[in-house]
């Protein structure tokens, strides 16, 4: 079962959640608390669901959920700023940038938000 390879000490579990699977997705989150972490794919503020951020705000803490704003070509919607989002910082910073040699770590492995070290 995910849940418990999840709850490992040594693993971290994301569920990914969007406009489609909130609520599976939450109740999941919900029913193993303290395994998994959430993890938004967010789309345009008006195209998202009107009970998607009252449904997170009730049920998530902040650190428990990473908003992901939809990207393509180095462009992305306009992140959610509101609690309890934490907004991936490669996306919506500069802080991360993509790196081009093999040997340089990638954005994720220098982050260490989603993958801790």
């Amino acid at each position: 079962m995910l849940s418990e390879l999840a709850g490992q000490v040594n693993c971290q579990g994301f569920l990914s959640i969007d406009n489609d699977n909130f609520e599976q997705g939450l109740l999941a989150f919900s029913a193993y608390p303290g395994v998994w972490k959430l993890a938004l794919m967010q789309q345009e503020q008006d195209q998202l669901s009107t009970e998607l951020m009252p449904a997170i705000r009730d049920q998530v803490k902040h650190g428990e959920i990473i908003n992901f704003p939809y990207h393509r070509a180095g462009k992305h919607v306009q992140p959610l700023k509101v609690e309890p989002l934490t907004n991936c910082p490669q996306i919506t910073t500069t802080a991360y940038p993509l790196q081009t040699n093999r040997s340089e770590p990638k954005p994720c492995q220098s982050c260490s938000l989603c993958l801790p070290g």
